[in-house]
């Protein structure tokens, strides 16, 4: 099983959604969230990804299949450090849990921003 990521290209923004429908839908059973009148969630800042310089998307692959996706932030809200990174969203699709895929693509994530700066956990995780 070959698993990597790859940054989201602008291009790519449709398919991006549609796994961020799916992240939202996962998420239901946690959060109290409806989808809008055209059965889908709603994303308000989804032009930041490629907008703010502050904002890393990539798209987790197994097999060149799309399997995820992680959203990155320089600034992390939790401390006053310019040197933190915030992982804003990470999701795995079911199918590729509990197999590796997001320990790796969470130590490839880690490994790309390491150089520029130190992760932070929040007090809730």
């Amino acid at each position: 099983m070959e698993i990597r990521i790859e940054p989201i290209l602008l291009e790519q923004k449709s398919v991006f959604m549609q796994l961020m429908n799916l992240c939202n839908y996962d998420s239901t059973e946690y959060e109290d969230v409806d989808i809008n009148e055209y059965g889908y969630y709603n994303y308000t800042n989804i032009d930041t990804l490629w907008n703010d310089n502050n904002r890393h998307s990539y798209f987790i692959r197994v097999d060149d299949k799309l399997a995820g996706f992680v959203l990155v932030h320089n600034r992390c809200r939790y401390i006053e450090n310019t040197n933190a990174h915030n992982i804003d969203e990470f999701f795995v699709m079911k199918k590729y849990r509990k197999k590796g895929v997001g320990k790796y693509a969470a130590t490839a994530v880690f490994n790309l921003f390491q150089v520029r700066g130190k992760f932070y956990n929040s007090p809730t995780t």
